[in-house]
């Protein structure tokens, strides 16, 4: 008995150990770690735009010379001095542009008066830089020769002088005999206009210190 009970025992412990001899211990890789695929752009990203380049400021023009007529009216000559012709006048705030001067700077070539470049005494303007700063004209006219005065004789009566006709244009180059503009009541007496009144071409010329309406009375 007790031998069957043996083999029996050794029979299913044969059993057992050849049901379980089958697992072996797997002898594949482990797999790879995954790796970061870079990701293509897409279609409608926008393209970087290129840096602008700063715009440098463009220079701010210069204006031309010019003068503005600071007197009520002023005559305009062919040339630089008051023996030459007058082409015309203009009036007080006129502007025009400087084309050139005379080598002392007090007359200005300017265009135009009745379509023709003309001269202008500067003490009468207001001009915009100094005038001796500005080009020298070109094609100066030379002054007309002189005329002969006659010389009164010893034996002639003095007369007293007569006033010259009543142009306000020409009051200023008439008796201002020191070209400042300006009439003193010195050059009035001497001119024989003294008093002067307002109606006369010369008061706007004066100073009226008390605006009577009469200078150097």
């Amino acid at each position: 008995m007790k031998r069957l009970l043996l083999v029996a025992a050794c029979f299913v412990l044969f059993a057992l150990l050849a049901c379980g001899g089958g697992d072996e211990p797997s002898s594949e890789p482990p797999p790879p770690p995954a790796t970061n695929t870079p990701v293509p752009p897409a279609a409608n990203a926008p393209a970087p735009t290129a840096t602008s380049r700063p715009v440098s400021p463009t220079d701010t023009p210069v204006s031309a010379p010019h003068f503005t007529v600071n007197s009520a009216q002023v005559n305009v000559r062919t040339g630089p001095g008051t023996a030459f012709a007058i082409v015309g006048t203009v009036e007080q705030d006129d502007r025009f542009d400087i084309s050139g001067r005379n080598a002392a700077g007090d007359w200005l070539e300017f265009c135009c008066v009745n379509g023709q470049r003309g001269w202008i005494y500067a003490q009468l303007l207001n001009v915009s830089q100094e005038t001796t700063s500005l080009p020298l004209a070109q094609d100066i006219p030379a002054a007309p020769a002189p005329t002969n005065t006659p010389v009164p004789s010893p034996n002639t009566p003095a007369q007293a002088p007569q006033p010259p006709p009543a142009q306000g244009g020409n009051a200023l180059e008439l008796y201002d005999d020191n070209n400042n503009g300006r009439i003193t009541c010195a050059e009035a007496r001497g001119h024989g206009i003294a008093p002067v009144r307002r109606d006369h071409p010369a008061y706007q010329y004066m100073d009226d210190r008390d605006d009577d309406g009469i200078v150097c009375e």
